[in-house]
């Protein structure tokens, strides 16, 4: 079965996805193209999801490893 082209499933959406360890630090299960503009979504348990729409822009010298923004601080519920 063919899927529509317009779609606002998150899974026919996510580029990369991946998983943060105890202290913050997250590793990506597969590298994200560069060049690129990308909107970057962070949903942790018991946390206010933080979205922020065109907010990572990766020219084409990016490192394949790289922290663009320090620390990210989530709001309780």
């Amino acid at each position: 079965m063919r899927r529509p082209s317009t779609s606002n499933r998150l899974d026919d959406q996510v580029l990369a996805w991946g998983r943060s360890n105890t202290q913050g630090e997250v590793q990506l299960k597969q590298p994200v193209p560069v060049p690129g503009t990308y909107t970057v979504m962070v949903v942790a348990t018991n946390y206010e999801p933080l979205i922020g729409e065109r907010e990572l822009h990766l020219d084409a010298n990016t490192p394949a490893y790289f922290d663009p923004w320090g620390k990210i601080w989530l709001r309780s519920r």
